[in-house]
């Protein structure tokens, strides 16, 4: 899948800040087994064309977290919220940048029932905020 997700990751993230961190995300999810992030993807024609990254927060009971999700699998964030329970999740998170890369993304989680739950004002620079969305499982 590393060829798939990375080239993923790069059309949704290239020449943008964020790019850095979601390949690092991405090869700690391809790593040994671990709570804090694992990749749920889906396929077609032999490789991947939807990516989630999620895992639980470290220190936090329970605390699921969806760190990336890019393509245009209807179906995803469903099956990325089904491996957070089955981790152990109550509820899950994702903080990002209110910015366009994320754009869709955004959306996606908001008509699977994420709900905004605070606003950091300019957090990453001028103009974008960081946005916390929450969904109970």
């Amino acid at each position: 899948m590393t060829p798939y997700a990375r080239r993923l990751a790069e059309a949704a993230l290239g020449g943008t800040p964020y790019l850095a961190r979601a390949l690092e995300l991405l090869a700690a999810a391809e790593g040994p087994a671990s709570d804090e992030c694992c990749a749920v993807w889906s396929e077609h024609g032999g490789g991947a064309t939807s990516l989630a990254l999620v895992g639980l927060v470290a220190g936090a009971q329970g605390a699921g977290r969806v760190h990336l999700l890019v393509g245009d699998d209807p179906h995803l964030v469903s099956r990325a919220c089904d491996v957070l329970r089955a981790m152990g999740a109550r509820f899950a998170m994702a903080e990002w940048p209110d910015d366009a890369p994320f754009a869709a993304a955004s959306r996606r989680l908001r008509e699977e029932g994420f709900r905004e739950e605070a606003r950091v004002p300019d957090f990453y620079r001028a103009g974008v905020d960081q946005v916390f969305l929450r969904r109970d499982l």
